[in-house]
């Protein structure tokens, strides 16, 4: 697991190249998938070279390592919220929603009873 998310950065910054690269090789060579015509051909030039060079920059931004997670996942901030719930209603739909990861229905569970009694 942590290879793939060390691999995972590069692999979406090379498909973003690999994107651009395929629309700049359409633009310069006619084929029958895209053809396109002069306002509209410089324009698909100028986005698919963008392309290439955002793919570029976010390779180079994780091989120095500055794609990293920064502040709190969704979870956490949930787990906070549910923490500081004092509505009673609402935290018994928290534990009873299907949909609820279980980490914040047992957060919802334990503050009902803390609330309750």
């Amino acid at each position: 697991m942590a290879v793939a998310k060390n691999v995972f950065p590069f692999l979406i910054s090379c498909f973003v190249m690999l994107v651009g690269g395929f629309f700049l090789f359409l633009t310069v060579v006619e084929t029958p998938i895209l053809r396109t015509e002069p306002p509209g051909k410089f324009y698909l030039m100028g986005l698919a070279t963008l392309f290439v060079l955002a793919g570029l920059y976010f390779m180079i931004m994780a091989r120095r390592g500055e794609l990293k997670k920064q502040g709190k996942t969704i979870l956490e901030v949930r787990m906070e919220a549910v923490e500081k719930l004092k509505d009673l209603m609402l935290l018994e739909k928290i534990v009873l929603d299907d949909e609820e990861p279980q980490e914040v229905k047992e957060q919802a569970r334990k503050r009902l009873t803390e609330l309750s009694g």
